[in-house]
């Protein structure tokens, strides 16, 4: 009834199908987004005929198989098909098999499969999420204080742009991040690659805060189902000053406001990050980011420190 196959044998017409009708299935199990994150590293634990799946992105060091979380794939985990979702036991067996199968796991369960956890290892991890749903102004409302008075200050010289492609954005991430998390040159190729692929179908958008020429901030945005992801944002020296990620933030708020849709932050639990996301009143919908240490222990952490990703 289960069984594991790689990701490139994958029917990748009958793996979206169940990705779309599950009711929790989310932009990070999309065939495209997961070969845009893993390349061909990547296989899937399926149940029957595609009626239950499970993503599971790999890796090998030193002779060892690891799950790990790529770049830019918040929450994985179990998807159902409504049909099958009455079954108690199916979301803990795909757990379990994952368990057995993997020495090395650090793996992020949605939301949804939160409520299967029993005495698995790791943590509950914050994700923020704001229905959009209400009018503007109600929304606004709803904000704190200090980020009300402070968008009411904004300077009207700043400009937000749509761009046709990702490469500003992800320049500027680069610029930002990368000292603190970095990533590798072909990651952000792919996934700019695929970013460009969905812009030109409207399922993807990236935005420029500008003053005078000069960016001080930017996101891009994904679209799935009834969600709007902001995957990763930048911001500079000049930015912070003016608090241009919070105009960027309220921009998408004004556009998609008064709609069903959701803007889903992807975090954080960093406190600085939360502290400011949480002045936009959102809801804290948790995921579950499951360990499993190798049974090395401290020697696989230390070779671990040696593997540049």
């Amino acid at each position: 009834m289960y069984q594991w196959v790689e990701g490139k044998a994958i029917d990748a017409v009958k793996w979206n199908e169940c990705i779309a009708v599950c009711d929790w299935g989310n932009v990070y199990a999309s065939y495209e987004h997961l070969n845009a994150v893993c390349g061909t590293l990547w296989k899937a634990l399926i149940y029957k005929d595609y009626e239950a799946v499970m993503p599971v992105p790999y890796r090998k060091k030193f002779g060892v198989f690891y799950v790990y979380r790529p770049n830019f794939c918040q929450q994985l985990g179990v998807f159902i098909k409504p049909q099958v979702r009455q079954i108690p036991e199916l979301i803990p067996e795909f757990i379990r098999i994952l368990l057995k199968s993997f020495k090395q796991v650090e793996y992020p369960l949605n939301h949804s499969n939160l409520a299967y956890i029993e005495n698995q290892g790791g943590k509950i991890r914050t994700n923020f999420i704001l229905p959009l749903n209400k009018s503007v102004e109600t929304l606004f409302e709803q904000f704190s204080g200090k980020l009300k008075r402070s968008l009411n200050k904004t300077s009207r010289e700043l400009i937000i742009c749509e761009e046709s492609n990702s490469s500003s954005v992800i320049e500027s991430y680069k610029n930002a991040w990368n000292k603190l998390h970095y990533i590798p040159d072909i990651e952000y190729k792919r996934f700019g690659a695929y970013i460009d692929t969905l812009t030109k179908t409207g399922k993807a958008q990236n935005l420029v805060l500008q003053l005078d020429g000069q960016l001080l901030a930017a996101c891009t945005l994904l679209f799935y189902k009834n969600r709007i992801y902001y995957p990763f944002s930048s911001i500079t020296k000049e930015g912070r000053s003016l608090n241009a990620t919070a105009v960027l933030i309220y921009h998408i708020i004004r556009k998609y406001g008064n709609s069903e849709k959701i803007l889903d932050f992807e975090g954080s639990d960093i406190e600085s990050v939360k502290h400011f996301y949480k002045k936009f009143n959102p809801i804290n919908e948790s995921y579950f980011m499951m360990v499993k240490r190798h049974p090395l222990g401290a020697i696989y952490g230390n070779l671990k420190r040696y593997i540049i990703r």
